[in-house]
Order: structure tokens, then C-alpha cells, then sequence
């Protein structure tokens, strides 16, 4: 009955969910950018009311795209709000990649984890190499209080389509090694108080050679 209850718990955990994210971005918009391929990681701040805070640069080797990604997201994305171990609205944080392909001779690159763990073996089918998105609770003080399986659909890169899984003990291991040596982002509210979010991370599983 326990893990029952604590099944359903993790059920209500949720990041923040984007609402028609595949509009966020037109053709026209790599006008006047460089050649090549860029990959910048941001952190969308989404309030609980569901209203966008900030967009803030996490990753990026361009400072001119990653600040353009950050204005367009800022002027075009909407979400839902994140929801919190027993399901009540809560800050949440959607980390994500926007990577921009311009030129014919631009390649995609693999999306990188927050995480890799390299183990022996994997489970049957799943081949050599599998992502495993997890959504995090975490307390005012930056601890993780909850891990589980990230259940919103379609929300990585094409570059990893095909490649991922939420098989049960994937996602248990992948939960121990982010509760273990991730740093979750502290995050405040307009006050500047510090306060409690819903955060989302990939791990990146790889057997060893």
C-alpha cells in the first residue's frame, strides 16, 4: 500500500508543460544568423499561475543566438504550469535545447545530457546508448525531494527521437544518480524569496566498451 501511494504521488509530479511549442520558431527566423550549427540550452521559468517568468542562458558557444533565442522564447512561449508532489501548482523550470541548423553543410549534433552513466549492460532491446528524461521536486533549499519518469510527450530534440526510455528501472537508476550528483537550479520567486520548483533533466545511459 505504501509504494502504491507513492506511485500516485510521483504521478502528479510534473515540469512545466509547453503549449504549442512547435510554433515558437518560423523559417524567416534564422535570417541574418551565422552559418553553422548551434545548440543552446536555456531554462524557461514558468510561474504557478502558469505565467512565463524568464528565460535565462544555461549553455551556448554563439552569446549573439543564444541571447536571440532567449528574446524570441520570451516573446512566444506559453505553458502550463508545473505541478508538485501532491499535485498543487508550483514554480517549475523547463530546460531545453533550441538547436539552429543554418546552411547546407550544417550537421545535427547529438543533444548532451545532463548526465551520462556508463554500466555494463542495458536492458534487452534498448540497444547500446538511451536517453532517460526525469522530472525533479525540489525544496526551497535546492535538495531534491522526488525523482521520476518525465511523462510529457514529444518534447526532445529530433536528434535523440528513437533514442529514449522510460523503462521502470532505467528510470529508477537514472533517479539515484541525479538525486546523488545534480545541482538543481535555485530558483526565487518575484520577491527574490527562495522557493520550491519542479525541475526536468536527461540522462544519458551508455554501455561500456
Amino acid at each position: 500500500m505504501l509504494w502504491i501511494a507513492l506511485a500516485a504521488a510521483a504521478a502528479q509530479l510534473s515540469a512545466p508543460v509547453p503549449v504549442n511549442y512547435k510554433k515558437w520558431f518560423f523559417q524567416d527566423d534564422v535570417l541574418g544568423l551565422p552559418r553553422g550549427t548551434w545548440s543552446i540550452g536555456v531554462r524557461m521559468i514558468v510561474r504557478p499561475d502558469g505565467t512565463f517568468k524568464e528565460c535565462q542562458i544555461e549553455k551556448q558557444r554563439e552569446p549573439h543566438v543564444a541571447v536571440y533565442t532567449c528574446q524570441l522564447l520570451s516573446r512566444r512561449a506559453k505553458y502550463l504550469a508545473a505541478h508538485w508532489i501532491d499535485g498543487s501548482a508550483a514554480y517549475g523550470i523547463d530546460r531545453l535545447p533550441v538547436v539552429w541548423v543554418i546552411g547546407d553543410d550544417a550537421e545535427h549534433t547529438p543533444l548532451p545530457p545532463d548526465l551520462d552513466v556508463y554500466v555494463n549492460r542495458l536492458p534487452s532491446g534498448v540497444g547500446y546508448s538511451v536517453y532517460v528524461p526525469v522530472v525533479i521536486a525540489v525544496d526551497a533549499r535546492g535538495t531534491i525531494e522526488r525523482c521520476a519518469a518525465d511523462q510529457r510527450d514529444d518534447l526532445l530534440s529530433t536528434t535523440v527521437k528513437g533514442h529514449v526510455s522510460l523503462d521502470p528501472e532505467l528510470v529508477v537508476a537514472a533517479c539515484q544518480q541525479i538525486t546523488a550528483t545534480f545541482k538543481a537550479f535555485p530558483l526565487t520567486d518575484d520577491s527574490g524569496k527562495a522557493v520550491r520548483s519542479v525541475q526536468n533533466a536527461l540522462v544519458r545511459f551508455k554501455v561500456r566498451h
